[in-house]
């Protein structure tokens, strides 16, 4: 298995142990079953394009490819990830042998030695090049079933949209094709939410800025600013207004309920 980096102005390459960055649990952005068989022997570029919309980005721990069947890889299958908007890879790229990784379901996933943070608002597409007639990737354009996505809770939105391009070099790939958001089974990733936290008091700097807390004090997690009984820190995991006592309106208490 190798790993080749490059090296992005603009992007985070960034340490699991960054300071100031909470994480909620992983998410893999594309399942494919257990088994699944490849429906289509393209050698080029294959991509599905994604959107980051969570306000502090998120953060790319594991680059996976489509194992046809989940017998092991018959090619040697290359995944990265690419700006959309500059045509250009993010990060490392990893390319994948015969058993080379860890086999979930129909995806092989490697750890990525330097996670990659990716911001708001970047437009991306998971790239996967390799497949042939020994180990066939999925389209669903020829024949195969389109798994499942999972935006992390809206932390990333699939755009509907994927791409090919030709063999050679492993590359952007340019050519537009139609939906849906997970057409081919080629490239996958496994992220987690990123959120600054200036003060380290385990609420997300954009959540306190939303309810009128201060990002720079401490002590405001343990505030109960409406009285319902609860702290900051207790209602940000339980998705629950700090500036309302009663969020959902049903006339008992946020407090009341959660007890």
């Amino acid at each position: 298995m190798k790993v080749q980096s490059a090296l992005i102005s603009g992007f985070l390459v960034a340490s699991l142990s960054f300071a100031g960055i909470l994480r909620s649990n992983a998410a893999i952005a594309y399942g494919v079953p257990a088994n699944t068989a490849g429906t289509q022997a393209y050698n080029g570029a294959l991509g599905n394009d994604f959107d980051v919309t969570s306000p502090d980005g998120i953060l790319v721990t594991r680059l996976g490819v489509f194992d046809d069947l989940s017998d092991g890889l018959n090619s040697t299958i290359t995944v990265g990830i690419f700006d959309r908007t500059t045509a250009t890879l993010v990060g490392s790229s990893i390319t994948f042998n015969g058993n080379d990784g860890s086999l979930e379901d129909a995806t092989r996933f490697a750890d990525l030695t330097s996670p990659i943070s990716l911001p708001a608002g970047f437009q991306g597409s998971i790239v996967a090049q390799g497949y042939n007639g020994a180990e066939r990737n999925g389209n669903t354009g020829t024949g195969s079933t389109a798994g499942t996505t999972d935006d992390g809770d809206g932390a990333i939105s699939f755009v509907g949209g994927s791409r090919f391009g030709p063999g050679g070099v492993f590359g952007y790939p340019t050519s537009v094709d139609g939906g849906p958001a997970n057409r081919y089974h080629a490239g996958n990733f496994d992220f987690t939410v990123t959120s600054v936290d200036s003060d380290n008091d385990g609420l997300p700097d954009h959540w306190e800025t939303q309810f009128g807390l201060n990002p720079d004090d401490p002590a405001d997690a343990d505030d109960d600013g409406d009285g319902d009984g609860l702290t900051n820190l207790e209602e940000l995991g339980l998705h629950t207004d700090p500036t309302d006592d009663d969020s959902d309106d049903d006339g008992l208490t946020d407090g009341a309920e959660a007890t």
